[in-house]
């Protein structure tokens, strides 16, 4: 189930391009994050153009009568392949910087269920229960052990909310830049450039994820300059207030970029809601780019792209 009426594929047609194998006791486990990233997108931006006419309120008049889910899909969800396509980039590089560092996994197409994460930021404790098991039988009914996650929230919710939640739960996660971090990968060609980091909430204050990737950046060239808001005292770039708050959420955003431009115009982030809310505020002149860019710049064979 995903959170938004998109098409079931959008999840997984990425990972066609790369054949990885299907399934495994090892797999790469995206969440459906990333690949939600530009539906979410198209809505926020919608939204916001809506709020200022006076065609919203007509709008929620049609959702009554048609369904939610017929008014977004046409109207608030329109998303074109090429939009698409820069957000699965990010994943095949992801893909494709664990084969170089050696790692045997498998994929799970149909399979790469959202993990719930919208069930607990709302803290519908009883519906994520329910959801969590669902998600967790499944994983084992294909015999999976380990899980490699591409996102904090998912890695956040995989390995310590469904442990809770699971008194059974003996599935072990790991974020893919803790796999790479442990690897002997080695760098591709070095890359001469100064960045700094936004440290998302949940890898920095809740899964102590901070230096593996300064130390991955690091080893192949670049410089890391944090501000004094960085590892764990770093603060929230307002992505999850998007459809509740979004001027508010716009505010912490450039507030955010303001203190992380003092120490570079190249901003990293690891996390895709503080990649789309960054994004999102296209009015500073700086390049935000997903750490995957670099990493794949470090250690693949290319300038980042796949």
């Amino acid at each position: 189930m995903l959170p938004l009426p998109v098409p079931k594929d959008v999840v997984y047609k990425w990972a066609y391009k790369l054949s990885i194998r299907r399934g495994g006791e090892t797999v790469l486990y995206t969440g459906a994050l990333y690949q939600l990233l530009p539906y979410i997108k198209a809505v926020v931006s919608n939204l916001v153009k809506l709020e200022k006419t006076p065609v919203l309120p007509a709008l929620f008049k049609v959702a009554r009568g048609l369904g939610l889910q017929e008014v977004m899909s046409s109207v608030l969800l329109r998303v074109s392949e090429e939009e698409l396509r820069g957000y699965y980039e990010i994943l095949e590089r992801i893909a494709i910087l664990l084969r170089k560092a050696g790692v045997d996994y498998g994929y799970l197409y149909e399979d790469d269920y959202y993990p719930g994460t919208l069930l607990y930021l709302l803290g519908l404790e009883e519906e994520l229960e329910v959801y969590a098991r669902n998600v967790y039988s499944r994983l084992k009914s294909l015999g999976v052990k380990v899980v490699i996650t591409v996102d904090p929230h998912t890695t956040h919710l995989m390995r310590f909310v469904y442990r809770e939640l699971i008194p059974e739960y003996d599935l072990h996660v790991k974020s893919y830049i803790e796999v790479l971090a442990e690897s002997n990968l080695i760098p591709y060609k070095r890359v001469s450039t100064t960045v700094t980091i936004h440290d998302p909430c949940y890898y920095a204050r809740y899964l102590n994820l901070a230096d593996e990737p300064r130390m991955l950046l690091e080893r192949g060239g670049i410089v890391v300059k944090d501000v004094t808001r960085s590892r764990d005292r770093t603060v929230c770039c307002g992505g999850p207030l998007e459809f509740i708050a979004s001027q508010l959420a716009e505010g912490i955003a450039a507030m955010r970029l303001e203190e992380l431009r003092s120490a570079s115009e190249n901003i990293v982030t690891l996390c895709p809601i503080c990649y789309l809310r960054f994004t999102l505020s296209g009015k500073e002149p700086s390049v935000i780019q997903d750490i995957s860019y670099y990493l794949y710049a470090i250690y693949g064979d290319g300038d980042g792209r796949v």
